[in-house]
């Protein structure tokens, strides 16, 4: 039987930790950042300026913590001069799309010489960031509905939303539902089940909104407040949450109760806590670039990964005590009458070295894995020895 350690009552220090990696990316010639995650791997996108231009490509496994440098395609192998729209990776191939264009671009993770175009003059022309819409298929924003491309059969398939046209840059796919900023003051909402679209109205002037969601609800964020929409109900709570960005946002994203967002020019990221309203953040090594395309979030749990000119991953633990002074995510599980097992079970980062310390001998246990998974580990005490414990410390 095991006892998971919930977070007890609000206060104490407010938990954000940070790791950055430097995947040759750098400040000096390099712009348009991208992540995305395929199989619990972190691909990371970065375009090089000069002669020719290039777009560096890095892998980060989130199990190892390893990075490897995968290569570069030229912007003259894309056959494309306006900005990438969208970016996506399936862990053989990523998959570029072009703001203003009808072709999609893939290009071979293992040879990035091999490179093949796929255009489709039927469909208006694509805008903004696409989307997985399933697990062969991507959506991407066009300006009368949703060009879908089968990334099984080659083929080219459309929905038209029935509406003005836009020019949303913003999509996400949740509660089988795809979210659009349509960038006309509200936001659309396609239903895969039903086929249908629908919109609302944004309850603030500024269109200068990133927007993210999970759990039922879409978070559309401003410089000014988080705005919360039900989509149950198909209502606006209206309670906001007021924000102290001074920038507009340049990218959110929601994982588990926590929707982290960037700001332009900024190097401050920033964390809302869905459940109590709290806002935070944590200093960027480097302020974020202006512009579009600019560090590009994947979230995986309750980390982040962000991609600028360093790779980095964040998690915030948020401002809460933990029992005992455990991180979540941890339990504790008695194994026999005379042992207590510690076990850390966080999937996405744990790193050497975890080890519980005691206080008479301050002799340290290492917390070792658990049947052949780099994720679960197992640190086991006698029971005589439970109060002699100084702590626990797993990373």
């Amino acid at each position: 039987m095991s006892l998971h350690l919930l977070r007890t009552t609000p206060g104490g220090t407010t938990r954000f930790s940070s790791k950055f990696i430097n995947n040759q990316a750098t400040s000096a010639t390099d712009t348009e950042f991208f992540t995305c995650e395929y199989d619990r791997m972190i691909y990371s996108m970065w375009k090089r300026t000069g002669s020719p231009i290039q777009y560096h490509v890095s892998q980060f496994n989130i199990q190892s913590g390893v990075t490897t440098y995968l290569g570069y395609v030229t912007h003259s192998q894309l056959g494309r001069d306006t900005l990438p729209g969208g970016w996506l990776c399936d862990g053989k191939y990523m998959y570029f799309t072009f703001n203003n264009t009808t072709r999609l671009t893939r290009v071979s993770l293992s040879d990035m010489s091999t490179v093949n175009h796929y255009d489709n003059d039927k469909i208006w022309t694509c805008w903004g960031r696409s989307v997985w819409y399933n697990d062969h298929t991507i959506a991407i924003l066009d300006r009368r509905g949703l060009a879908l491309f089968d990334t099984e059969t080659l083929t080219w398939d459309h929905i038209r939303y029935k509406g003005s046209d836009t020019s949303g840059r913003t999509a996400f796919y949740f509660d089988d539902k795809i979210i659009i900023d349509s960038g006309v003051g509200n936001i659309s909402f396609y239903n895969r089940t039903t086929q249908q679209f629908s919109s609302m109205s944004l309850p603030t002037s500024s269109y200068d909104c990133e927007l993210c969601g999970g759990d039922g609800k879409v978070y559309v964020i401003n410089q000014a407040y988080v705005f919360v929409f039900d989509i149950e109900t198909m209502t606006w709570e209206q309670d906001y949450t007021p924000v102290q960005f001074k920038s507009m946002p340049r990218h959110c994203v929601y994982t588990e109760g926590l929707v982290y967002i960037t700001v332009c020019g900024s190097p401050r990221f920033w964390v809302y806590e869905t459940e109590n309203k709290h806002v935070a953040y944590k200093m960027l090594p480097w302020s974020v670039p202006t512009g579009d395309n600019q560090c590009i979030l994947t979230p995986y749990h309750r980390y982040t990964f962000i991609q600028c000119y360093s790779f980095g991953h964040l998690n915030y633990e948020g401002l809460y005590k933990y029992n005992m002074g455990y991180k979540y995510l941890q339990y504790i599980i008695p194994c026999a009458e005379d042992v207590i097992d510690y076990q850390s079970k966080d999937p996405c980062l744990i790193c050497k070295p975890s080890y519980l310390t005691y206080e008479v001998v301050k002799d340290e246990i290492p917390f070792e894995p658990i049947a052949e998974s780099l994720t679960i580990k197992s640190a086991a005490v006698n029971k005589n020895n439970y109060k002699s414990i100084i702590n626990i410390k797993i990373k």
